[in-house]
């Protein structure tokens, strides 16, 4: 279905149809408009809009592949108007057995402190499963996979751990808050055989809520989906899942679509941001280099299908770059207006970069965008409202040579994220590389690990670019053609910027990849 633009020809006049309109074309090629024929499909010999034409629309209505068809009107001609057409899809009935699979629950009792009622619930009634939970928990300083009685979920409260965890288990959990386990029987002095139900996730619960979509004309199916499945993977919550989708906007252009998603397994910092966009919020992102801020506002923007005018921050940025400039074109002058003015006023995010760098009294400019007002008057232009949807982050890292404090008027406009960086580094490795080596992962993790011990101990001058998540993106990507040393001094070690830390840098790599 690459081709899904059509020409309507009205079938009576004047025309009842308008550009914006949503139609539905039926299986005769028939576009109704509130349930009343209003047009038709243009089919040669007929007249049809350059660009718009198409032999044939069977494979539109082929009804074991579509179930619907809606079409947007996009410009007008004459008496033709040419369309976009969208599909709702024939669906399955999104049901998938549970996947369960067999793991060893051990530990010491003492470490596990309701193990011990455990084993012996399994010795009273050898016949009964007892049912657990299992979920990743942080225990010295280490992600453990644990299990806890349901009316006992809290940490501390454990039976034990899974000791012959895998990759499967680990992913499950990592993009899932938990999962049902039974435990089965005694299998060893200290170890219990359970089974793990590993539920795939199905979007059949949220067909109607896409297909709503769809019929909106806000982008094709697959689109949509995939959101779905990142927001479910990411675990929003079912309410913020459908506002999310309610409020796409239409695609039109400029919407990132980062190769690299904001990925956080524990974290809310995804969700959060998304509720603050829904609600129009000015957000300032404070995080160190590489926490990744613009990745989350790229992901965000991607998510509700909005697009994106990123704007450079420094001690430069003026009047004339965020508000816009006077011209002169044949003769007459006119007014010009940013581009993030423009986006603004058409429902998309304005990201200005290192906003700490910009003076204060720049930025008391955009105050009234992003108060009650959310409008602004331009000297030689005039008032420029901005869209309901559109909202400014600002980002910023608050340790940079040559940042400044904020205005605090400008701080009280919106709410704060801190965002820390990922600290579960192999997850976020596997998830971004999934083709790449668990080996070279774990060398990755235990490469940084050692940068991250060095500068905690204050045993060397490492400077910002040795804490780095892409460049161990980078590298796994790279050493699917080169050797991973090679790889990760590349793009690790020669980021720093003087030969001494490249050197101390290279030296730990050296030690850490055979």
């Amino acid at each position: 279905m690459a081709n899904t633009k059509c020409t309507l020809v009205p079938t009576a006049i004047p025309s009842e149809l308008s550009i914006g309109d949503i139609v539905t074309l039926n299986m005769d090629g028939q576009a109704y408009l509130n349930d009343k024929p209003v047009a038709r499909i243009s089919k040669p010999p007929e007249k049809q809009l350059a660009g718009y034409a198409r032999k044939s629309t069977t494979a539109w209505f082929d009804q074991s592949r579509v179930a619907g068809v809606y079409a947007k009107i996009r410009v007008q001609t004459g008496s033709l108007f040419g369309a976009e057409a969208y599909f709702i899809p024939v669906r399955g009935d999104g049901q998938e057995g549970n996947h369960a699979r067999y793991y060893k629950l051990g530990g010491l009792a003492a470490q596990n402190p309701k193990k011990s009622l455990l084993m012996q619930m399994l010795r009273d009634q050898p016949d009964q499963e007892v049912q657990l939970i299992v979920a990743l928990e942080n225990f010295g300083g280490s992600n453990h996979i644990r299990a806890n009685f349901p009316d006992m979920p809290e940490a501390g409260n454990s039976c034990g751990r899974i000791v012959n965890e895998d990759n499967e288990l680990t992913e499950f959990l990592n993009t899932h808050s938990s999962a049902k386990a039974y435990a089965v029987k005694l299998s060893g002095k200290n170890t219990i055989d359970v089974r793990i139900e590993m539920n795939p996730q199905t979007l059949s619960q949220y067909y109607p809520l896409i297909d709503g979509a769809v019929a909106r004309c806000i982008a094709q199916a697959p689109a949509i989906e995939e959101r779905v499945k990142y927001m479910a993977k990411s675990r929003f919550d079912d309410s913020l899942l459908e506002a999310v989708v309610n409020h796409m906007s239409e695609d039109k252009g400029q919407v990132p679509n980062p190769q690299q998603k904001y990925y956080q397994p524990k974290g809310n910092n995804l969700a959060d941001l998304v509720s603050y966009m829904l609600l129009g919020k000015m957000v300032r992102l404070v995080g160190e280099k590489g926490s990744g801020k613009n990745t989350l506002a790229e992901t965000a923007c991607w998510l509700l299908n909005r697009p994106l005018c990123r704007v450079q921050g420094s001690s430069e940025l003026d009047k004339l770059d965020l508000l816009g400039s006077r011209t002169l074109k044949d003769g007459s002058t006119g007014f010009e207006l940013s581009n993030m003015l423009e986006t603004l006023r058409d429902g998309g995010v304005v990201v200005i970069d290192e906003a700490n760098t910009v003076r204060p009294e720049a930025l008391t400019m955009l105050h009234s965008l992003t108060d009650g007002a959310r409008a602004i008057d331009v000297p030689g232009y005039g008032r420029v409202e901005m869209d309901k949807q559109a909202c400014i982050l600002y980002t910023m890292n608050e340790d940079y040579i040559g940042t400044g404090e904020m205005n605090a008027a400008t701080v009280d406009r919106g709410p704060t994220m801190i965002i820390e960086q990922e600290l579960d580094l192999g997850a976020l490795l596997r998830e971004a590389v999934p083709d790449s080596k668990e080996t070279d992962v774990q060398t990755c993790c235990k490469v940084s690990d050692e940068i991250h011990r060095i500068i905690d101990q204050g045993e060397s001058e490492f400077g910002n670019e040795a804490v780095t998540i892409r460049g161990y993106i980078d590298a796994l990507q790279a050493a699917m053609f080169i050797p991973l040393k090679r790889a990760l001094i590349q793009n690790v070690a020669n980021k720093a910027q003087s030969e001494l830390e490249r050197s101390a840098i290279a030296a730990v790599i050296d030690a850490m990849v055979g």
